[in-house]
């Protein structure tokens, strides 16, 4: 194979890997985001089983649950220790069928995975705004990518390791990115803000859906 044809081989080779990039880090994301939901769900349901009777079946049922060295990897420990630090909880909206897990901390790194809380805000239930931001993914389903089918009165969860708390929706507006007022608390009010880029191609505005805590 002479130079030119060698070269317009790797041409072809580098343009496919380019074409496929995309695609590979939103399934790796997509993986991750699986991986946080899993390890919490799997938390949850530690608190249905019934506790060991003795020190002995205790230490047993641990063992039993317990993954092998050989089986975790690097990455599913460190995926654990992450989620056991950042995790504040998940989010469910059934009308468009979204749950996602929440990170306590709005970065470049945690919206690509999941879900985030700006700080500060109110804590989930609590009087003031909880306010939860999340990219307008091109993949259905993905992160806020249905957040603008959401319409009044529909009801979202916010899922802590303790408690369950709803919210119904009372707000659907589209703002400027510099308009803060969508995050001034109400000292009496418990209430949730949602927030996306908006539309999703060449987005210049915000899409804020706004919910009060049902009594």
């Amino acid at each position: 194979m002479n130079k030119r044809r060698l070269a317009a081989v790797l041409l072809i080779m580098m343009g496919l890997v380019l074409l496929a990039a995309p695609q590979l880090t939103e399934r790796w994301d997509d993986y991750r985001q699986q991986m946080l939901l899993a390890k919490w769900e799997q938390s949850l349901t530690l608190l249905d089983e019934p506790l060991a009777q003795t020190e002995a079946e205790l230490t047993a049922a641990l063992a039993e649950n317990a993954p092998s060295p050989a089986e975790e990897t690097d990455e599913q420990k460190a995926q654990a220790a992450y989620l056991a630090e950042h995790l504040a909880g998940t989010l469910d909206i059934p009308s468009i069928e979204l749950h996602q897990p929440v990170l306590d901390e709005t970065n470049q790194d945690n919206l690509r995975i999941a879900l985030t809380i700006v700080q500060p805000s109110a804590a989930p239930g609590e009087a003031g705004n909880l306010v939860i931001a999340g990219h307008n993914n091109y993949g259905r389903g993905r992160h806020f990518n249905r957040l603008e089918e959401v319409a009044l009165g529909d009801e979202l969860t916010f899922t802590t390791a303790a408690e369950h708390f709803t919210y119904t929706v009372t707000a659907i507006d589209i703002v400027e990115p510099n308009d803060t007022t969508v995050l001034v608390s109400k000292k009496h009010q418990a209430e949730i803000t949602l927030i996306t880029c908006y539309p999703q191609k060449n987005p210049d505005k915000r899409l804020i859906v706004k919910g009060v805590l049902l009594k």
